[in-house]
This record gives C-alpha cells, sequence and structure tokens, in this order.
C-alpha cells in the first residue's frame, strides 16, 4: 500500500514537474490512451533506420516506450542516451523502445547525412523508423519533439510528455525510471 502510494505521488509529481518546467502533457492516442491498432500497424511498415525492426512482438505484453525525435534537436540527443542505457537494462524484463524520426525536414532543411551522423554518435540499440503525419496524427498529432509516451504491457498510456521550446528541464533518465520500474 505505502509503495503504491509513493509511485502515485512521484508520477503525479513527474507531471507536476513536467507542466511547470515547460514541459505539456500530451491528449494521447486515442479516447482512452491506449496504443490504437492502428498505431501499431503504421509502426511496422515506417522504413526502418537501426536497431530491430518493429514488429508485432514489439508490443506483445511489453512495456513499451515511443519517443518522437529529430537529429537536429539537441533534448532528444540527452534523452537517446538516457534511453539507451534504460533499455539495455531493462530490455530482457520486456522493456522495448521505439523511436520515430520526425521533423528532420525542419524549416526546409533536410539532411540526410545529419540523421545518419546522429544514429552513428548516439548508436541506439532500440528500434528507429522514420516517421510521417500518419504516424503523428496517430499520437494526437506531434508538434514538438522530443515527445515521449509510456504505454503499459495491455498497451494502456501510463505517460505523455512533449519538451516545450526554451523549457530548462525535461524528462530525465530518474524520472522515466520510477515510471517505467513498477510496469514491468
Amino acid at each position: 500500500m505505502t509503495r503504491n502510494l509513493i509511485l502515485l505521488l512521484s508520477v503525479a509529481c513527474l507531471v507536476a514537474v513536467a507542466v511547470l518546467s515547460g514541459g505539456r502533457v500530451l491528449s494521447g492516442t486515442s479516447e482512452e490512451g491506449a496504443l490504437a491498432a492502428d498505431a501499431r500497424t503504421i509502426m511496422q511498415t515506417l522504413p526502418h533506420l537501426n536497431g530491430p525492426p518493429v514488429t508485432h512482438a514489439t508490443f506483445d505484453d511489453k512495456v513499451l516506450i515511443v519517443t518522437f525525435f529529430a537529429s537536429w534537436c539537441p533534448p532528444c540527443r540527452q534523452e537517446f542516451a538516457d534511453l539507451s542505457d534504460i533499455y539495455l537494462q531493462h530490455r530482457e524484463a520486456g522493456l522495448e523502445v521505439v523511436a520515430i524520426n520526425l521533423f528532420e525536414d525542419f524549416d526546409n532543411f533536410s539532411d540526410d547525412e545529419r540523421l545518419v551522423a546522429f544514429l552513428k554518435l548516439t548508436q541506439p540499440p532500440f528500434s528507429v523508423v522514420k516517421g510521417n503525419d500518419a504516424i503523428s496524427q496517430q499520437f494526437g498529432t506531434i508538434r514538438r519533439i522530443p515527445s515521449l509516451f509510456v504505454f503499459d504491457r495491455q498497451g494502456r498510456r501510463v505517460l505523455a510528455f512533449a519538451h516545450e521550446r526554451g523549457a530548462q528541464a525535461t524528462l530525465d533518465a530518474a524520472a522515466l525510471r520510477q515510471v517505467i520500474s513498477p510496469l514491468l
């Protein structure tokens, strides 16, 4: 009982910090907050960029983190480092991470070499795919990156976070571990 109360308070504090620090909680992926079957299907068809391919098994009884990123995004670099550590530590317990590249051509500046260099530098061990408008819409139309979602083993959304421009804080590894640890 005490552990559950502490967990609930920790998640509430995490959301409060996200909102007060310039982050905003996103509306979600469906009316119920679940990872929609359409989103799962779209993620499996997106062009594979790095790491393991996204398959049906990616979603089966897994805790899932989905993040949207771009190679030019400074907070995305730290997030990739954090996600790599968390993924390597918890993948055997049933954690999956899918990173979706979005807004790479922001301001009409597209550079595939920059994306390749970002992936070479960050060396993510998790799945990385190229996003599109269809997948963005499945997540409530992504407008900011990094945007991160956590889903429990039943596919229910547990957390949705978007970094805001000029925010002093972002979702860090310790806060993310507090969210996913009880789900594993």
